[in-house]
C-alpha cells in the first residue's frame, strides 16, 4: 500500500517535512486577472478596460480574430511545484447574443530566477468551447496538459499567452468576446510551501 502524503519530522526544510507521493499530488491553482495580463497591442489592447457584464465591472480585453491577437501574462511559481505540466483555463463572457464557438490556443515556458526568457514557448495546446451561452455569461474551457519549454523546476517563473485562433472562430462576435482572466493549474510536491 502507498501513502499520498509521508511524513519526516526530521527533515532539513519544511518542504522535505511532508513530501506527497508521485502520482499522488494534488493539484491547486493560481488565479490571473486580467489586470496581471497584457495585449499585443495591435490585435488585443496592450491594458485592459473596465466593461459593466451582468450589473458587474470587470477588466477585460476585446482581441480581434487573428492568430496574432494575443494575451499574455507572467507568475513565478510556488516553491513546491513539482515542474511538471500545467493546464490554463482561460476565463471570457460573450456580452452579445451570440451562442457561436470560440477557438483559443494557449502555450507556456519557465525560466529559473537569473536567466533571461527568449520568448520560446512551448508547443500550442487548443483550448475550443463549441457553444458559448452567451448574453453575459462568464465561461472558461480547461486545456488539456500544457508542456513549457524550458526544464522547469520548483520557484521558476512561468510565462504564457492564450491565443485567439482566427480560423477557427467562423460563428464568434469577437467585438463582444471579453476575456476577464485565466487560471493556472498545477501540481505540487509537499504540503508545505
Amino acid at each position: 500500500d502507498s501513502c499520498m502524503l509521508t511524513v519526516d519530522p526530521d527533515a532539513a526544510t519544511p518542504l522535505a517535512m511532508y513530501p506527497f507521493t508521485a502520482g499522488y499530488r494534488p493539484l491547486k491553482s493560481v488565479y490571473v486577472d486580467a489586470n496581471a495580463m497584457h495585449g499585443d497591442g495591435t490585435n488585443c489592447p496592450t491594458d485592459p478596460t473596465t466593461v459593466t457584464i451582468s450589473n458587474e465591472k470587470y477588466e477585460t480585453f476585446i482581441c480581434t480574430e487573428n492568430n496574432g491577437s494575443r494575451l499574455k501574462f507572467k507568475i513565478p511559481m510556488r516553491p513546491n511545484w513539482d515542474g511538471g505540466v500545467v493546464y490554463i483555463k482561460p476565463y471570457y463572457s460573450q456580452t452579445a447574443a451570440d451562442t457561436g464557438s470560440v477557438a483559443l490556443e494557449v502555450a507556456a515556458a519557465c525560466r529559473a530566477l537569473g536567466t533571461a526568457f527568449n520568448g520560446t514557448y512551448g508547443a500550442e495546446v487548443d483550448v475550443d468551447d463549441a457553444a458559448l451561452v452567451g448574453s453575459g455569461a462568464i465561461e472558461g474551457r480547461l486545456s488539456a496538459a500544457v508542456t513549457p519549454n524550458g526544464t522547469c523546476a520548483a520557484s521558476d517563473w512561468l510565462f504564457v499567452y492564450i491565443d485567439v485562433d482566427a480560423t477557427d472562430n467562423p460563428t464568434t462576435a469577437a467585438a463582444t468576446l471579453n476575456f476577464i482572466g485565466a487560471d493556472v493549474f498545477y501540481t505540487e510536491t509537499s504540503l508545505s510551501q
